[in-house]
């Protein structure tokens, strides 16, 4: 593992692929955490898996936007005393916004950066291998996360984050429910992801030069 890294680090400094202004940046994260929430009649201990492709535009040295989407599958198991008491819900969630992330670069290996996504979903829930009935949650949050990056070649980099901090508001639409949650959940989850950066070079612009005209005497 140390090899590893200690070759990573070697390519970083050698290839030095840093991102930068007017280049186009593609990446995709993969991400779980793991929770508890206090239902007032019990614990319901919950884990969830994420996967986010996003594409976006770096307008500045520092700052890049653009869209997001994101899947994720998030297991629970209510108390005996809920109405699921004891049988596993699973949620699958779909949808997609937009993001804005701020880059500042720390070594030429290293960048950190701090990213914000407006995001909306959709879920649909099953328990026992069955869809449960109505519609699903819709969830509307702002989440923030900040990362580390590690500069890899020819554009590519890791990146590293320990979790985020985000609100969201969601609904039920059948029974009418709506929850508003306040999320915290830096050091108790991980994503990793890899990124690339594809420069957009501008065309030339095209060099007007007049034949000089016939000597005559």
């Amino acid at each position: 593992m140390k090899k590893i890294m200690l070759s990573l680090l070697c390519t970083g400094i050698i290839a030095s692929a840093s991102a930068q202004k007017n280049s186009v940046l593609l990446f995709g994260d993969l991400g779980g955490n793991t929770s508890v929430e206090d239902m007032g009649i019990g614990k319901n201990k919950m884990s969830s898996f994420r996967v986010a492709p996003g594409l976006g535009y770096q307008l500045t040295d520092h700052w890049t936007f653009g869209l997001k989407g994101e899947i994720s599958s998030v297991k629970g198991t209510p108390p005996i005393l809920g109405p699921m008491g004891g049988a596993e819900v699973r949620t699958i969630n779909t949808g997609g916004g937009v993001f804005a992330r701020y880059t500042m670069p720390i070594s030429n290996v290293f960048f950190f950066y701090t990213q914000a996504d407006a995001l909306y979903t959709v879920g649909n829930s099953y328990s026992m291998g069955h869809r449960l009935p109505g519609a699903g949650p819709n969830t509307m949050g702002i989440r923030i996360t900040p990362a580390l990056g590690i500069n890899i070649k020819n554009g590519y980099a890791l990146n590293l984050s320990v979790g985020n901090l985000g609100i969201s508001s969601t609904s039920i639409p059948g029974p009418g429910i709506r929850t508003t949650n306040i999320d915290y959940n830096l050091f108790s989850g991980a994503s990793f992801g890899i990124s690339k950066n594809f420069l957009h070079h501008a065309k030339p612009a095209k060099q007007h030069t007049e034949a000089a005209a016939p000597e005559t005497e």
